[in-house]
């Protein structure tokens, strides 16, 4: 686990995660990381999970179910206040490169976030880039201090609106 910091702002720890296929590796990737993480400190963690939590996050292959694996991911993001930060771009980061009728495809990369610090980091966006020659989609999470809107406090008046009949 790495620091990181922002010109004013707290420092964070980031995990970057290449996680094992097997279950039991991959908790113990997990456990690592909770023991780890200073709980005062957000935490970004980002990479290849090699797991996915919904059906929404596969297409093609055996159908999905919610596996063990899929339980013991859940639990790390409870246990450690994470959230999925979401995305742009496809929605599948790896395919298993077969012909059309095998094919499949998953999201297995991801950021997560601590929770906490979502509201002084609006600007935080994850994109899925294109897949070129790896069987997984590069995934960027950008991080931008303080993007608020600006919402004016002045209440607009349309004419038009008057003409309308009283409900």
């Amino acid at each position: 686990m790495e620091k990181f910091s922002l010109p004013n702002a707290f420092d964070w720890e980031i995990a970057i995660v290449y996680a094992d296929k097997d279950r039991y590796c991959r908790k113990h990737v997990w456990e690592d990381i909770s023991r780890y993480h200073n709980m005062e400190s957000p935490l970004l963690v980002g990479g290849d999970f090699n797991c996915i939590m919904s059906h929404e996050e596969k297409k093609g292959g055996k159908t999905f179910h919610f596996s063990p694996a899929a339980n013991d991911m859940g639990e790390f993001m409870l246990d450690n206040d994470l959230i999925d930060l979401g995305f742009i771009g496809p929605a599948f980061t790896w395919t298993n490169n077969k012909d059309a009728r095998s094919r499949i495809f998953s999201r297995l990369d991801r950021f997560l976030i601590s929770s906490s610090i979502l509201d002084s980091f609006q600007g935080l966006k994850v994109k899925h880039l294109t897949r070129l020659a790896s069987d997984h989609c590069p995934i960027l999470c950008i991080v931008k201090e303080d993007v608020r809107r600006n919402y004016s406090h002045w209440i607009k008046f349309e004419e038009v609106w008057a003409s309308y009949p009283n409900a």
